[in-house]
This record gives C-alpha cells, structure tokens and sequence, in this order.
C-alpha cells in the first residue's frame, strides 16, 4: 500500500503539472507534490520506522488530492492568458517609516524579553527549577504555551502593554515592508540596507518567541511574491534541473538554520538524531495518520469527535478565540495533537497532515467537503492574480495569497490553512496590515496631514505680514 500510495501521488502530480500548462508553482501541482515527498520520504525509512499503511490510508489522501485536482482543473480550463506587464514602476515608501518600524521592533524585542525573564521567575517560584540564559527561557516559553497551558495560565504573568501594542503592528508592517521590498527588487534589483535590517530583527523576534515555523512563512511569502512579479513581467521560471538543484540546496540549507536554531532555542537535545528528526518533518505525519486510521472505527459521516459544535477541532482556534473576546467558555474544546509512536515503538512527533482533524471531526466525508473549500480558494485566487493586476500599490489579494501559501505546502504537515485562517493571529493581522496599507503606503495619510500643517503655518505667517 505504500508503493501504491508513492505510484498514485506521483501521477497526480504529472497530471496537474500537465493541466496546469506546466505551472509547477499551480496550487495543485504543490498540494500533490507534498504529498507525494511525504509519501517518498515514507518509502526511504520504511525499514526504519517498520511503516506499512492500510487501504483507508491510500483512500483518504488519494481522495483529498483528486478533489483538489478536480476543482483546480475545472478552474484552469477558464483561465486565459496571464496579464504581462514589461514595464512596472517600484513603490514609493519612505525610509522615515521603515526607521519607525525598526524602533518597534527593537522595542518589541526588548519588552518580549523582560516578560521572559519574569516568566522564568514566576515559575522557579512555583518549581523551584532554575532558568539561566536566554535559550533555556524561551524554550521554557515555548513549553508552557503548547504543552502546559494550565499552568501558563495560573502563573498569570502580564504581558507588557509596550509589547502588546508593537506586536501585531510589526507583524503587519513587517510583512507589508517585504512585500514592497520583493516588488521594487523584481523592477531594480537593489534592495535597501534599512530593509535587511528590519528583516534581522524580524527574525530575531521569532526566534525568541520559541518558533521556528514563522521563518519558513517568510521565505514561503517572497518565493510566491517573486514568482508572480516576475510572471507578470513576462519572466516565468521554467522547472528545468538548475531550478531544482538550486531549490534542492536552498532546502539543505535551511534544514541547517532551522537545526542550529532548535540548539539555539534550547530545545536541542544530546544524542541528536539528524535523520529522524528530518523524517519527523518530512514523512512522520503521514504515518501518525495511518496510525489513527487503523486505530479507530471511522465512517464516511461520522468520526471521533463528540463535542456538539460543528467541526469543532477544525476550527478550535476560532472558538477559543471567542470565549477569550466574551470571556465564556461556550467552548471546551481540547487539545487533540497527541504524540504518536511508529509501530516499532519510536516517537515520530504529533502531527497528522491536514486530513486528520478534518476525519476526527467529519469523518471521510469532510475530505471532500474541506479539501473542496480549500481548492476552490487558492485555486480561484491564483487564477484572480494571474489575469487581473490590481491598480493598487500593494495587490491585496496577492499579499493574502502569498500568505497563505505557507499553509499549501505545509498540507501534508498538518491542518495548517484552517488553523491558520481562523486563528486569532490571523484574524488581527489581515485588518491591522489593511489599514497600515491603506493609510501609509497607498493615500499617503502622514505626508498629507503634515503637507496641511505646513500649509496652514505658511497661511498664518502671510496674514501676519
């Protein structure tokens, strides 16, 4: 079964690629393309991890990429020629801003580490364990808020409101700062020193929140940017054995940063086990799916869940995310992401690729349903950015897009799309990074106010004389 899984995710990527027109970065070609790196991944640790998938397996994730196929495909048919513009013009946005920016970010960095360090003391306090060092405090961060929420939240240790309030703003801009930065890049090839500089500290931001996941939305972000500006100017990048080599060492090479950042982090174990922590990540959750398939009783119409809340675990983010606005607890939702064991009994993590929660919650039946949704949303706004530019500075739909991109690829990872679009994060991001849009860089609001300030000053100085 999992030859015959490796045989049928590979074909729906030659089938996509070729429906498509070639486009290897289509939404369907990616989706199928995870999957089948999952799959393959699965094939080389067979003998290590003793994986064998049963046909409920291979139905499901056949199932949930021949409807993204169907519907990609039903899309493409309609799409024309994609709209080429040879010469676009770069974005105009002021340094004063991205220096502004830089003092938030610095801002939000020192404040973030001020709650760290208060963190640690209130739980040695409680524990009696010592935290020493910046590394064992965010990994300690890190711990309490995916693992052991209960206590994160009987500590009670406030939030700085220094914090509070630069964070979602230099989430917004940050991105909003790249996106201009990429754009103006595509037009003349020059990239400004203000800019890598926010972009460092970006980083260094994540870095101390205990994530590493962010990084990979970043580089995700301007991958998708830069293949579509340049698409748009006529450019497109043809997939040839250069192309690969280069993604192929890009890949290496982030896989590193991302392991020195684990040690970093403090989260870095002795005894490192480089293949299995890779396999973790690139097969694992193929597996844990396998492994929740054969353990429970699952239907076309019903799965796990008890919870009387409609997709319940699909959408958990979105319900806690009410209670903690209303302050109720309407929904007690819990945690489902359990750490799951190979059948030879080696830990391999606790995600499930995207299907998982869908089942838990729908059973088969929402693969169709959500795979469907997700399809039909990535699939049409791809087709919207290819063939209609918008007249604005900053495409709107194209900075969401590109977004979300991240979530594409992380299909076979776990529910990432649907945790990502109705999660608190990201239901404050897309208005903050609206307005900033709107108000800075498209109507130029701050120049104008100032423009009338002046004006006004020159006014009353002529009435004087």
């Amino acid at each position: 079964m999992l030859y015959l899984l490796c045989v049928i995710t590979f074909g729906f990527v030659i089938l996509n690629f070729k429906l498509n027109k070639k486009d290897w970065m289509a939404p369907a070609v990616i989706f199928s393309a995870v999957f089948f790196l999952y799959t393959f991944g699965c094939v080389i640790e067979k003998n290590a991890y003793d994986i064998v998938f049963i046909p409920m397996t291979v139905f499901v994730i056949s199932a949930g990429i021949a409807v993204f196929t169907l519907i990609s495909g039903s899309i493409e048919r309609s799409v024309g020629e994609t709209v080429v513009v040879r010469n676009p013009k770069s974005i105009e946005f002021h340094d004063v801003y991205v220096v502004l920016l830089i003092i938030a970010q610095l801002l939000s960095i020192m404040f973030f580490i001020k709650y760290l360090g208060n963190l640690a003391d209130a739980s040695s306090a409680v524990s009696g364990e010592t935290y020493t060092g910046l590394g064992a405090k965010i990994e300690l961060y890190d711990t309490m808020t995916k693992f052991w929420q209960d206590t994160y939240t009987q500590l009670a240790v406030p939030i700085p409101m220094v914090y509070r309030l630069t964070n979602p703003l230099c989430g917004a801009a940050e991105y909003l700062l790249l996106y201009i930065g990429v754009y103006n890049f595509t037009v003349n090839k020059k990239i400004k020193p203000l800019y890598l500089i926010s972009i460092g500290l970006w980083i260094v931001r994540i870095v101390i929140n205990g994530s590493r996941s962010p990084i990979l939305r970043i580089i995700t972000f301007a991958f998708c940017l830069l293949y579509v500006f340049y698409m748009r100017q006529g450019k497109q990048w043809r997939l040839n054995g250069k192309l690969i080599g280069i993604m192929a060492t890009s890949a290496a090479v982030l896989c590193v940063l991302m392991i020195v950042l684990l040690f970093a982090m403090g989260r870095g174990e002795k005894g490192f086990d480089l293949f299995g922590y890779i396999f973790t990540y690139f097969g694992a959750p193929v597996v844990n799916l396998d492994t929740f398939l054969r353990s429970n009783n699952i239907t076309f119409f019903h799965g796990v869940s008890d919870v009387p809340i409609f997709a319940a675990h699909i959408f958990r983010g979105l319900y806690v995310y009410i209670d903690k606005i209303f302050g109720t607890n309407l929904f007690p939702i819990a945690e489902i992401d359990f750490f799951t064991f190979s059948r030879n009994g080696i830990e391999i993590g606790n995600v499930y690729t995207m299907f998982y929660k869908i089942i838990y919650d729908l059973g088969v039946s929402g693969v169709i349903l959500m795979t469907g949704i997700m399809s039909l949303y990535y699939s049409l706004t791809y087709k919207r950015i290819r063939m209609k530019i918008s007249p604005h500075p900053i495409d709107f739909r194209l900075f969401i897009y590109a977004y979300l991109f991240n979530d594409l690829i992380m299909s076979a990872f776990s529910n990432r799309y649907y945790e990502t679009v109705f999660d608190a994060p990201f239901i404050k991001f897309v208005p903050v990074a609206f307005i900033l849009d709107k108000v800075i860089i498209e109507y130029h609001v701050p120049e104008r106010i100032l423009k009338c300030f002046a004006d006004k000053i020159k006014e009353k100085k002529i009435v004087r004389k």
